[in-house]
């Protein structure tokens, strides 16, 4: 049969002539060519009616022919039309989105070259350091297949995982994880795992003199729910919004709506859960919610007010000590350099114990929490982590504050996080029941209540790793777990979360704060304090600075003040360490209590107990 072509007048196919070739079984099923519809779309529908094609159709031109007309199943050649879902055909047509999903075809009008892409995928495409720092390359794939990520670790092999988009909720995946639209924004990327770990991507093009990208961004809280938590937007940073960008011209909705941060589905628009309106917020910090009246002052805070007016204008954060504003910028700065590091675990483990040691090491007239710029401490991080963090910090300690536009407190009935500058972090259930039971002053103030707990809260949530999962401690934070521990009347190092002992009995880190919650003092000063008739428990934080204290200094004077004293330390490899032979009896622990996950805790490292009265001699 000789190939046919359209007439050059009409565009339209010539009648064959009968008899010109030869007939062929199912031919009296076509139409007859001289019935043959004129119109193009009038043949297609005939055509498809003719051969049953199901649910699918056929894309594309084609530019070969079957070798057999009546059987659409054989093998096509190069540049033809394909056959594909007849719904796949009308999404991708109607959407304009990527028609594939994970099955390696490329969005409709693609072609090699990533030609027609999504914006979706674009974003994902380039070059990016994990939170280990490790290279990250998201490209297409051989042919234009499906995107790949090639994860090359350092000193590791090379890992290659699917980049892909998951069919039931149109999210991007990659490996085990979706990406937190909500939470990434151009330059980074937000991967969250089913069980709440997160990786967080930024991009490697990024300049290095540029701004240090916030790389826990749903940790931040929307820029339309400050104001009037923190008083002014023109003493502190911008916040953005949960999806990385601005807010600008953004209303909030008349109600603020809540959930549960433990319970954010990846699906669903950050942005639009987190906004509530300023109305809803007191003007002032303590006031009653129902009355607007002002709850009756304590006597530190009435002393506090009935200073000059020269001394409650604008100081620096580190000469007001006891100021629950000053505590909420220390904490805002601190969880601002905790942006900066992301979710590299080890380098926010560094900075809390970083932080720990501060307090027995800072110089004269520094800031109780914050290291100043040029301290030593800071060493401890490497080169680019520490860089970030100290052009995070610089606003901390070259600006200066107005008591009043800091202030961490729990939103409007909503015992589930805090906000404390344009930060936000979760709160545990049995925290808060903790610090209810400790509480000292008048239970019917309610707002004075709140704003104290929201204060120790904040001041420790400083202290932790935002990275380790919700609703447990880090490892500073961890108490003896052992039966003989129980024998102890005081604690060396406890807080309100995991004392065992009675109010009073205690000494804490944050006794300024912690006073009403039972806080005695602070280590070394509560040594002289207690009575020497007591049986009292040392578990210092395992950091560098608390541990060459404790055991390099102040052992002798520990164990000969008290009756009994129960010990842990580590074992490491550090000047002190000799001092661990004068623990005669001391045997190996392998578990501590969390007191806020409820549960004991595996321990990572060599730790050793001990209970005695009298200490080994040295050298021995």
């Amino acid at each position: 049969m000789a190939r046919l072509a359209p007439m050059e007048d009409t565009g339209a196919w010539p009648p064959l002539k009968p008899g010109s070739a030869p007939a062929v079984q199912g031919d009296s099923e076509r139409p007859k060519q001289e019935n043959r519809p004129r119109d193009g779309q009038q043949w297609q529908a005939v055509n498809e009616a003719s051969h049953d094609s199901g649910p699918w159709t056929h894309k594309g031109k084609g530019k070969g022919k079957f070798r057999n007309q009546d059987n659409f199943s054989s093998r096509r050649r190069k540049g033809e039309g394909k056959w594909v879902p007849r719904h796949q055909e009308e999404d991708a047509g109607a959407t304009g989105t990527e028609s594939w999903e994970g099955s390696g075809s490329r969005a409709k009008g693609a072609s090699k070259g990533n030609k027609g892409l999504s914006s979706g995928a674009a974003e994902l495409l380039g070059e990016w350091l994990d939170s280990q720092d490790n290279e990250v390359l998201v490209q297409w794939g051989p042919r234009g297949g499906p995107l790949t990520a090639r994860l090359s670790r350092r000193g590791g092999r090379a890992q290659v995982l699917s980049v892909r988009r998951e069919p039931d909720s149109g999210l991007w995946a990659c490996g085990n994880a979706v990406l937190d639209k909500g939470a990434s924004s151009a330059n980074v990327l937000v991967w969250a795992a089913y069980d709440g770990r997160k990786s967080v991507w930024r991009r490697k093009e990024v300049g290095v003199e540029a701004d240090p990208e916030d790389l826990l961004p749903w940790l931040l809280r929307m820029e339309a729910m400050q104001g009037s938590a923190d008083g002014t937007d023109a003493e502190q940073p911008q916040a953005k919004g949960a999806n990385g960008k601005g807010t600008e011209g953004f209303s909030p909705p008349a109600r603020r709506r809540q959930r549960n941060w433990s319970s954010i589905s990846m699906g669903s628009d950050i942005a639009g859960v987190f906004v509530g309106s300023a109305e809803d917020a007191p003007e002032l910090s303590g006031t009653e919610p129902a009355t607007g009246e002002m709850p009756e002052q304590s006597p530190r805070e009435e002393q506090e007010d009935s200073r000059p007016s020269t001394m409650r204008s604008k100081v620096p954060a580190y000469f007001d000590t006891y100021n629950a504003a000053a505590d909420a910028a220390r904490v805002s700065a601190i969880l601002d350099a905790r942006q900066v590091i992301g979710a590299a675990s080890n380098y926010q483990e560094i900075l809390s114990h970083l932080l720990l040691d501060h307090d027995l090491l800072r110089e004269d007239g520094e800031d109780p929490m914050v290291p100043s710029l040029n301290s030593a401490l800071w060493q401890r991080l490497p080169e680019i982590p520490r860089r970030n963090v100290l052009q995070r910090l610089t606003a901390f300690h070259d600006g200066r504050f107005v008591p009043g536009s800091y202030v961490a407190e729990f939103p409007s009935g909503n015992w589930s996080e805090i906000f404390v500058g344009r930060h936000r972090f979760p709160v545990v259930h049995c925290d808060i029941q903790a610090l209810l039971k400790r509480y000292t002053l008048a239970e019917d103030n309610v707002a004075s209540r709140a704003s104290a707990m929201a204060r120790v809260l904040s001041l420790y949530r400083a202290l932790e790793n935002p990275v380790v999962p919700a609703g447990q401690r880090s490892s500073h934070q961890l108490c003896a777990a052992s039966p003989a521990a129980d024998e102890a009347e005081y604690e060396l190092f406890a807080s309100p979360f995991n004392a065992k002992v009675d109010n009073g009995k205690f000494a804490s880190r944050f006794p300024h704060a912690e006073e009403v919650f039972g806080s005695a003092g602070a280590y070394p000063s509560v040594l002289d304090k207690w009575p020497s008739t007591v049986v009292v428990s040392v578990n210092p934080p395992f950091s560098d600075a608390y541990l060459e204290d404790v055991f390099g200094k102040q052992l002798d004077r520990i164990v000969s003040s008290f009756k009994k004293v129960h010990i842990f330390a580590p074992v490491r490899d550090a000047p002190w360490r000799p001092q661990l032979r004068r623990l005669d009896g001391a045997r190996f622990v392998q578990h501590f209590w969390d007191a806020t996950a409820m549960r004991d805790r595996h321990l990572e490292q060599p730790v050793l107990y001990w209970q005695g009265s009298q200490l080994a001699a040295a050298g021995s």
